[in-house]
């Protein structure tokens, strides 16, 4: 069973954070944190929100800060906003896990499985991170692979949910009391639980329901009003009425 720790520290400001407090300021941070007879370890859990200029002129001095293959991604981008999210994920990446193994921000390399998606060569730390809108969501786990979604809310196309959702699920929606609130905690659920498993897209979304008690088993969502966050991992259990106590700035 996990808890949501009340240790937050570092809630005020992001500070020595290789130039992330000049681009964004920290939203939420939490862990989530295993029982005892879990082993008693956490996860770590952060949003950040994006300051996202007209010029992105004032924050290309922070590119000595990223991956050589990060800095060409964002010559290709054109827009400032985009530019500016690309820049501050890597950056935070880079920071947590510099944080969770005590190295050096610029040593950590990144590998890629053949979905795409980033880990440490050397292991001893998994993590995740998605971004939608102006946010950022990290996730970090010691123990075992973890996915973390955000989804800026908007209205919902509930045609998605016919098409790519499981019978079950699209059920839900439609009974439900707020179906567009329903249609994003499903469609993030989803997205934590295939980054999880470092498949993405290849594991189609039919293929299985988040409302099955192994996947919600392992998983954890808050609807934060107007974004949703969802984070799943292995050999977890999450109660569904875990108490959630972030402080935001």
């Amino acid at each position: 069973m996990w808890l949501l720790s009340k240790d937050f520290s570092e809630i005020t400001h992001l500070r020595n954070c290789s130039g992330i407090d000049k681009t964004a300021h920290l939203w939420y941070n939490f862990h989530i944190e295993r029982a005892a007879v879990s082993g008693g370890d956490l996860v770590r859990v952060k949003i950040v929100k994006v300051n996202t200029p007209e010029d992105f002129g004032k924050y290309e001095a922070l590119l000595s800060k990223i991956s050589p293959e990060r800095r060409e991604r964002i010559s290709q981008m054109k827009f400032p906003r985009k530019k500016t999210i690309s820049l501050v994920t890597e950056l935070l990446v880079r920071s947590e896990i510099s944080k969770a193994l005590g190295i050096d921000r610029g040593k950590i390399e990144f590998s890629y499985n053949k979905h795409g998606k980033p880990f440490l060569p050397g292991g001893g730390f998994f993590f995740s991170v998605s971004h939608s809108g102006e946010y950022i969501a990290f996730a970090g786990d010691a123990k075992s692979p973890v996915g973390v979604d955000i989804q800026t809310v908007g209205k919902a196309d509930l045609h998605v949910a016919e098409r790519f959702f499981t019978e079950e699920e699209y059920s839900a929606i439609c009974s439900s009391s707020a179906p567009e609130r329903e249609f994003y905690k499903i469609w993030s659920l989803k997205e934590a639980y295939v980054k999880m498993l470092g498949t993405g897209m290849a594991t189609p979304f039919t293929s299985f329901s988040v409302l099955s008690d192994d996947v919600k088993s392992m998983s954890f969502f808050k609807d934060c009003g107007d974004y949703v966050l969802a984070v799943c991992g292995k050999d977890i259990d999450i109660p569904q009425n875990t108490a959630y106590h972030p402080s935001a700035e």
